[in-house]
């Protein structure tokens, strides 16, 4: 009987390890970018598509690179999870907000805060537009 309290702790400690090492976020990474190959359920346009498709698709990423000079056509270098970048010239900052609604201040703006952005691919300018790119909070 002495022994049970010891074997009980060691039992708690194994699952505890365990658990851990199994990992479980709870949640944590719910507003992740979307993986290659998703698509919206709202629009049926293609998520993150690893190439580029004709017409309208969605890009669900980070910000790698800023320019935001003209204020009224900044562009951006955004990141998505599978390491391909693209180069969007989206709508002006007085036009872009937060999902949420809140207006996106220009000096707040930082590398790799997430976005999202459905975008087209402009051969005259050789770049990617949007005009409806929002950031996540």
């Amino acid at each position: 009987m002495k022994h049970f309290p010891i074997r009980y702790l060691l039992l708690t400690l194994i699952l505890l390890l365990f658990l851990a090492a199994c990992g479980g976020s709870g949640g944590a990474n719910d507003s992740a970018p979307a993986d290659a190959g998703d698509t919206d359920a709202d629009t049926g346009l293609p998520v993150n598509p690893e190439t580029t498709p004709d017409g309208p698709f969605i890009i669900d990423g980070t910000i790698a690179s800023i320019n935001l000079t003209p204020q009224t056509a900044p562009e951006y270098v955004i990141r998505i999870p599978s390491g391909r970048t693209f180069r969007v010239r989206a709508q002006g900052l007085a036009d872009t907000f937060y999902e949420d609604g809140t207006a996106v201040v220009p000096s707040e703006i930082r590398q790799s805060m997430a976005v999202r952005a459905t975008v087209t691919y402009d051969p005259a300018t050789l770049l990617y537009t949007s005009e409806d790119l929002v950031f996540l909070r």
